[in-house]
């Protein structure tokens, strides 16, 4: 699809997916290649997605996670209107998926 190692048919699709059913995406997410980031293109993966046919509205949020850093990830603003409900919502999904009890 596209020269960036991102940016494959694979990834795009996948994407989509993720975007559309939980509204974000982290560099976390199992289908991102290891190495890889999604901070920083949110219009590259936006026109991506647009081309593919996903029509959806991106924007970035960083969050800051006790076991996983400070991570730049993308949301749907069709999910979350408000930066504040994206960020509750992923720093949620990365406790779910990464803390131990």
């Amino acid at each position: 699809m596209t020269d960036s190692p991102l940016l494959t048919e694979a990834f795009i699709r996948q994407a989509g997916e993720t975007l559309t059913t939980e509204g974000f995406l982290t560099d976390r997410h199992d289908f991102v290649p290891p190495g890889e980031s999604v901070a920083g293109r949110c219009g590259a993966v936006q026109a991506a997605l647009e081309k593919a046919g996903h029509a959806v509205t991106l924007d970035e949020v960083p969050i800051k996670h006790m076991s996983q850093g400070t991570l730049v990830c993308l949301y749907n603003t069709g999910i979350f209107p408000r930066k504040a409900e994206a960020y509750q919502a992923i720093h949620t999904w990365l406790d779910m998926r990464f803390e131990q009890s």
